[in-house]
């Protein structure tokens, strides 16, 4: 049982590094354009790669519900629209 339970740890702890490697690259999408690109065209790639990136995890989404993805992509991403635009104009 101790070498069950050793390995098992094992495990969880490769899940957790996994997890984390995954979040630095999810960040690196973000924080890639900041650092090469003026802030202005940073913020639009920004917004355009995070958009894409919402798509294609609604459509995941709607795949694993059994759900139309069309319906699930358009939903996701008029609301983060929604957000969006009076964020942007708040600040101004």
């Amino acid at each position: 049982m101790a070498n069950f339970s050793a390995i098992e740890a094992d495990k969880r702890g490769l899940t957790r590094k996994k997890r984390i490697i995954q979040r630095s690259k999810f960040a690196g999408l973000f924080l890639i354009p900041v650092l090469l690109l003026r802030l202005d065209l940073a913020m639009i790639s920004s917004i355009i790669a995070g958009l894409v990136l919402l798509a294609v995890l609604s459509c995941i989404i709607a795949k694993q519900d059994k759900k139309p993805a069309k319906g699930v992509i358009f939903e996701h991403i008029f609301i983060a629209i929604v957000v969006i635009l009076p964020t942007y104009f708040l600040g101004e």
